[in-house]
């Protein structure tokens, strides 16, 4: 198996992430590839997690010109 992406300090947790979904949790390549990713950042001890800014914004943003 040979894989690789981008992105700065995320690559490494993000590849790992992928092999562990694919090995110990039986997932397709795809599967793991798609699900999001959970990301701890070590210099700022904030977790990120892909996807999830919107769903926790969510509550606080409104369309522009709505009641």
């Amino acid at each position: 198996m040979s894989l690789g992406a981008a992105g700065g300090d995320h690559i490494t947790p993000a590849v790992a992430e992928v092999i562990v979904n694919h090995l110990a949790f039986n997932d397709s390549l795809s599967q793991s590839i798609e699900k999001p990713r959970v990301y701890y950042a070590i210099r700022s001890g904030i977790p990120e997690i892909e996807g999830m800014l919107l769903l926790a914004c969510s509550p606080f943003l409104k369309v522009p010109n709505s009641v």
